[in-house]
């Protein structure tokens, strides 16, 4: 009975151990994702660390025309790989006044979001704003308030193509938004090392 005890007290010591052991090896890799994929990015780009906030990292460039460029880092919470890097542009101001209505100034706000991975190439995700029909819908009536428009969300690659689309009726938008969505995108490449 004795020799019984001992066995099952040696099997449980072993599977702490076991466990122990994944869960270093876990907490390593944690580590390393989050200095390698979000620290290093963030201090090479030149951006700020930001506190108290889930947006460890924040960039404002202006650009031309009035245009300003949002780019943030945001860094995993403590043993999960899913958080991404996020890049839009916009006017300042966003809106602007026209016939004693509030407008936005741009046809489109496009978003980025660019998902690093551990093992592999980073994933890309596009949102589409449709602001033009937005404003035309407030205009018209349609709507009594000026809402942020329908929204179309694409999975694209490092080139900029299609790899799926997430939302239904978004192509002609994408077309026209394509151009400036690239220039956008090349940008957000650049600012983060890809």
């Amino acid at each position: 009975m004795k020799e019984k005890t001992i066995s099952i007290r040696r099997i449980v010591i072993r599977i702490l151990i076991v466990l122990l052991i994944l869960f270093g090896i876990w907490n390593g890799l944690w580590l390393y994702y989050r200095q390698h994929c979000f620290v290093r990015v963030a201090e090479q780009a030149g951006m700020t660390k930001q506190k108290g906030m889930h947006v460890y990292y924040i960039s404002e460039v202006p650009l031309e025309n009035g245009i300003t460029a949002h780019y943030g880092v945001f860094c995993p919470p403590y043993l999960r790989f899913a958080y991404n890097y996020s890049a839009h542009e916009s006017p300042e101001p966003d809106r602007i006044e026209k016939n004693g209505k509030w407008l936005y100034q741009c046809d489109y706000r496009i978003d980025l979001s660019i998902h690093p991975s551990l093992f592999g190439e980073p994933r890309y995700q596009i949102q589409i704003y449709d602001q033009k029909t937005a404003n035309a819908d407030y205009l018209a009536g349609k709507t009594a308030e000026l809402d942020c428009g329908n929204i179309y969300t694409f999975e694209v690659d490092a080139d900029m193509n299609i790899i799926q689309e997430w939302s239904y009726g978004g192509q002609a938008v994408w077309d026209d938004a394509h151009d400036e969505a690239h220039a956008m995108f090349t940008r957000a490449k650049d600012v983060f090392g890809l």
